[in-house]
């Protein structure tokens, strides 16, 4: 969408839509801290990103945006509850599915062609698009991805640093840059034509460039604040990763979950992170 295109319909939807009301009123502007608008962008390789705005009602001329990027074969659904709350309190949200990012994508793209470095790609796609945006605040724009959109996210923040006021990795899967080539079937990292690998048909375009790849050593780019959150029953988590990855970011948090597994299935343990994601980045976008 072109950005004039953009800003015609955003002033227009404004002033009609108010699709992010949580009220059970009428939908009026008053009784509502939010709305969502559904705001597409074009990645490097011309592919649509689908994706949604969340935007407050709030005095602020140029707001706070945070990027929200979910994980493996996942959508914009599991981050859609963080992007609410953080609308509520007044910092806008952009909600996305990834290119070839689950079987459920709405954007375009297919997963043989993923990797978490077109995915970083896609944040990159995100960030130059809303940076043209006349009513968000360049200086504070801050990037949250969970799971495998949680080592994406610390890819995408190490090579663009100066583009995140501060980045939160949730449940963050740092152990696909180490294991995926020792542990996924030999047939997927080979496969031209797509070989299923946890539901999603991946291809060796997912792992040639993890080969070697040490994302410890490229996260040191970042030099923001950081905060990790995680559950102490997470498999995926576990094996030294946080610590590691603590100890490279000079300004790092950490959060950990009591009782929570990946994923935050469990009701309690998604509402203690929730309000830890929306204290980190009322701290640090505010």
């Amino acid at each position: 969408m072109k950005t004039n295109t953009f800003f015609a319909v955003f002033t227009a939807f404004c002033l009609i839509c108010l699709g992010g009301c949580k009220s059970k009123q009428e939908s009026t502007q008053s009784s509502c801290d939010f709305y969502t608008m559904e705001v597409h962008c074009t990645n490097a390789k011309g592919l649509n990103i689908y994706g949604s705005l969340y935007m407050p009602y709030s005095s602020e001329t140029k707001k706070p945006l945070a990027i929200l990027a979910h994980g493996y074969n996942s959508s914009f659904r599991e981050v859609e509850v963080y992007a609410q709350n953080l609308a509520q309190a007044g910092i806008a949200c952009y909600i996305f599915d990834f290119t070839g990012g689950s079987n459920n994508s709405r954007s375009e793209g297919k997963s043989i062609e993923m990797s978490v470095f077109t995915e970083a790609d896609d944040i990159a796609s995100i960030v130059e698009m809303v940076k043209a945006w006349d009513f968000i605040d360049q200086d504070r724009i801050s990037l949250l991805g969970c799971s495998q959109g949680g080592l994406v996210a610390a890819i995408a923040s190490a090579r663009m640093p100066q583009e995140f006021k501060s980045v939160i990795l949730v449940y963050p899967a740092f152990s696909i840059a180490e294991h995926a080539v020792t542990v996924h079937p030999k047939e997927a990292i080979s496969s031209e034509t797509g070989f299923p690998v946890m539901g999603l048909m991946l291809s060796h375009v997912y792992y040639d460039q993890l080969v070697g790849y040490n994302v410890f050593e490229e996260m040191a780019n970042y030099h923001g604040d950081v905060m990790i959150v995680y559950g102490d029953k997470d498999p995926i988590t576990a094996g030294g990763y946080i610590e590691r990855a603590k100890n490279v970011y000079e300004s790092c948090e950490v959060n950990v979950i009591p009782d929570g597994s990946h994923g935050f299935p469990e009701p309690e343990a998604h509402k203690l992170a929730e309000g830890h994601i929306l204290d980190f980045f009322t701290r640090t976008l505010k």
